[in-house]
Order: structure tokens, then sequence, then C-alpha cells
């Protein structure tokens, strides 16, 4: 797994530490004050991939420049595409690279008396990156892009937007503790600067539902397959924790959508299939199973045994619309029925005893039993065939 750092122009000022109240900005330079501005997060989500903004500003209300390291978080799932910087009319964008091909660079601009700082994942959700030079008067805008793929959860897709680096337990490292030790704002302290985020749902389906237990949403809907939600003004101290939406598109029937996507060089499309809400079972349509037995010679003795006990609970589970066929592997491949058979008691039983008859012995030639199982014909070309 691959480490990466971004690189980004600027200047570097050291100083004593600040204690500051602000979440995200940690002032390296003596008696600074930079507040947080506004933050606001603007997501976009296209069938199940969220398009994520993120643009904090703040201000640098004292006489001299300075230096801050900015600490924030991310979601776990989350895959930074960029990253930019404006300082007064300054706009830096930033380059990847891996995080010691990084260090390189950054150690060769400062040998070179060029601008630089570079920014690191600590943690999985966890980014910093020092920014220097922030002159008396500039406002300093950190936009960062990323993506994630929302993945749902019991028919529940759910989005986070994490708003908070609290204290973390770092255990007995002291690596880049300092980063999980932000000073914060206590609980009952009303925010000191703009909040807000917006979320924009083209499901490519019917929304079925939508749910924000952490902030209170207003929720408008253009059509049945998009969302527009925005925070109400009701919500007090909007900032001081996470941004959690839950979102169904379930309904009563199968639910299909299709999203196009126009490029400058390619076109792409989404298709997207949401099962019902709940299943029936008569309408789950009858299926073939292979079931691929190895009774090599590391399986003689309790190991087969096992595997007959397994196999007859596994037998007697499937439904009478379905049909099966049982292929034992060791160095070379045997099956119970060139086709597979129907599901009942007299075939069940036969294919335990082709089971015990097929004694441990052998290497385990588990690619030659793959392709063999692969050229097995279907009985019903109609029919789903799950190896198992």
């Amino acid at each position: 797994k691959l480490l990466y750092t971004f690189l980004l122009c600027c200047t570097f000022f050291t100083g004593l530490p600040q204690d500051n109240n602000s979440p995200y900005l940690l002032v390296s330079t003596e008696d600074a004050l930079i507040p947080l501005k506004s933050s606001k997060t603007t997501v976009e989500i296209s069938g199940t991939i969220a398009h994520v903004k993120v643009t904090q500003v703040y201000q640098n209300k004292g006489n001299n420049a300075i230096e801050a390291k900015y600490v924030f978080p991310l979601s776990t799932q989350a895959a930074v595409h960029k990253m930019q910087m404006t300082i007064g009319n300054r706009i830096v964008n930033a380059k990847i690279f891996e995080r010691q091909e990084a260090q390189k660079v950054y150690e060769t601009a400062l040998d070179e008396g060029k601008r630089a700082a570079k920014l690191d994942q600590n943690k999985p959700n966890v980014f910093q990156m020092n920014v220097g030079n922030i002159m008396p008067g500039d406002e300093i805008a950190i936009a960062i892009y990323y993506t994630e793929i929302l993945v749902p959860v019991h028919g529940e897709y759910q989005f986070v937007a994490p708003a908070v680096v609290g204290p973390r337990f770092t255990g007995e490292s002291t690596q880049n503790e300092e980063s999980f030790n932000m000073p914060y704002t206590a609980k009952g302290i009303s925010d000191s600067f703009y909040f807000d985020i917006t979320v924009t749902l083209n499901a490519g389906i019917i929304i079925q539902n939508i749910d924000c237990k952490t902030h209170q949403v207003d929720v408008n809907y253009p059509d049945t397959k998009t969302a527009e939600v925005f925070l109400s003004e009701e919500n007090r101290n909007p900032s001081n924790r996470d941004f959690i939406l839950n979102y169904n598109l379930r309904g009563n029937q199968i639910q299909t959508g299709l999203l196009l996507y126009e490029g400058e060089d390619e076109n792409f499309f989404t298709y997207q299939m949401e099962p019902n809400k709940n299943v029936i079972l008569e309408d789950i349509p009858a299926r073939e199973y292979l079931f691929i037995v190895d009774v090599s010679g590391s399986m003689n003795g309790y190991p087969l045994e096992v595997a007959r006990v397994l196999m007859r609970n596994l037998l007697c589970g499937l439904r009478m619309t379905d049909t099966f066929n049982v292929q034992l592997f060791a160095s070379s491949s045997t099956v119970f029925s060139p086709t597979s058979v129907e599901i009942n008691e007299q075939n069940i039983e036969a294919a335990i005893r082709f089971l015990s008859e097929g004694q441990g012995g052998g290497g385990t030639q588990l690619l030659s039993a793959l392709n063999f199982a692969y050229k097995l014909k279907k009985k019903n070309i109609n029919m789903t065939k799950k190896p198992t």
C-alpha cells in the first residue's frame, strides 16, 4: 500500500506553538491570530459515487507573516485527487508523490532556497499540511477534492462528512502524535465560523427515503430520482459533529436506472439495479449448484467426515426448484452425474454415498478442478450456475 504526499509551494516561518481553538489549523508562530472564517462542503452524489469539495477559509489578523499546520479529517474511503490553496492572489495546486519521493523533492527544494511545503497522510482519514508565508491580512482558502464509493449496508446508503479531528489514542508510539492532540472547541461553546454543507443526490433510481439524524436538514426533490439537501437554520453549532446522511433506494419491486456521463475523449455510463425491499422466496429463480469437494491426501480421515456432514446440510437446505451436482477432485476430477440432478431424498443420499467413496489421496490440483468445473454443461441455460 502506497502512502502519498502532496507537495505545495509556500515559505516556512518557525515559531512557538500557539493554543488555538480552531478545529483544523494549528498556528506555529508566536502571538499569531488566524481564526477559521468559514467551512463549506459541497457534495454531488451520482449513482454510488460521491464527488466532494471541502473549502475552508482562514485569515491572518496579526501583524506578522506566520506559519501554520493544517490538520483535517476525511472519510477512510476517500480518494483525494486534487488540492488547491489560495493565499491572496496566489493559487497553488498540489502534486502527488509517494512519501519517500516527496521527502526528497521537498528537501531538494529547501536546499535550493525555494518555497515548499508538503502534506502527509498520518492516518487513513487524517491529513496534515504545513502552510507558510501567510502575510498580515491575507486570507487563505484551502480546497480539497475527493471521491468516494458508497456501498449500501442492509439496503441503506450512507454518506459521512467528517468534521472533527478529536483526541485519539495513539498507543505507545509517539510518531505523528501531535496530529491527534489538536486543540478543539469544548462542548457547549458556540461556533466561531460559518459552516455549511449541501448535498445533491442524482440516484438514477427512485429515492425512497432520506434521513439525517446528526443535523436538521431541508430536502428538495426536483424529481423522483434527484434530491437537494441543505442545512436548516434551526441547527445549533452544526460544525461540532460529523454530518451523516442516510438514504434508501429499495422499493416493492426491482429498481433499475441508467446514468450517462459525457467526457472530453470518452463517454461513460453506470447501470444500477436495486433488489426488492422484501424478497419473496417464490420470486427467486431456480439455481443450479455445483459442489466442488477436495478429497486429496490432506482431507483423509476426520476432514472428509466433516465434509460429508456439511454436504448433507447444504443439500437438504436447497429448494425443490434447484438442481445440483458434486465434483470430487485431487490429482484429477470426477463428478456425481453427467448433468445436474433434481433435489429429492434419493439423489441426496446417492450424492453422500458418492462422497463417502472418495477416499483422501493424491495432490490438490485446484486450478485443474476449476477448469474442469467450468467445462461442465449447464442443465438449463436459463438457470444461474453457482460453483461452490
